[in-house]
């Protein structure tokens, strides 16, 4: 059932492989909880469900699990596509980095996305003083559920994959 490694024996993709699951892990994580708090939200909306998994900062947790499905499906599939590419990575197959290429797209067009939406926030609060308005709400950055989400939050912790990819002939990776 489970093999015994020789540790002198690790290499730099066995490395990678592991850091990518564990980002995987993460994406699927909150994909779930994202997905059953929109769920339960839509379905049932004077019941809502607020599984939350991060640190508390504010009122909000870091990251934060909205109660929105379709961005939990969003997250589920990009983990799904990184959980795919460890066995690659593990044995050292070119589909390994295929998939994590992909993973690695799907991450930056959600947190691109995400960033997008918060700006969009912002303007949209700001913008009467353009016209002589007065602010009604002030936006917070720390009160803004799209920047803490975690596809925006998450996206940096898997930028190191993209490194390694890009030095991979520096550091003896196939």
């Amino acid at each position: 059932m489970f093999r015994v490694v020789n540790v002198s024996k690790i290499s730099a993709e066995n490395v990678l492989a592991v850091y990518t699951g564990i980002m995987a892990v993460l994406y699927v994580l909150y994909g779930f909880l994202e997905l059953a708090n929109g769920t339960t939200s839509w379905l049932t909306p004077s019941t809502k469900l607020n599984l939350q998994l991060g640190v508390k900062v504010g009122d909000l947790n870091v990251p934060y699990a909205m109660p929105n499905p379709f961005a939990g499906f969003a997250l589920l599939v990009t983990g799904i596509v990184f959980l795919r590419g460890v066995k690659g990575l593990w044995y050292k197959k070119p589909e390994g980095w295929a998939f994590t290429i992909v993973g690695l797209f799907l991450a930056g067009l959600l947190a691109v996305l995400s960033w997008l939406i918060s700006l969009a926030h912002m303007l949209n609060t700001y913008y009467p003083l353009a016209l002589g308005g007065v602010v009604e709400i002030p936006w917070s950055p720390l009160k803004e559920e799209w920047l803490l989400n975690p596809a925006s939050t998450l996206f940096p912790a898997v930028l190191p994959t993209f490194l390694l990819y890009k030095w991979r002939r520096r550091f003896g990776i196939k």
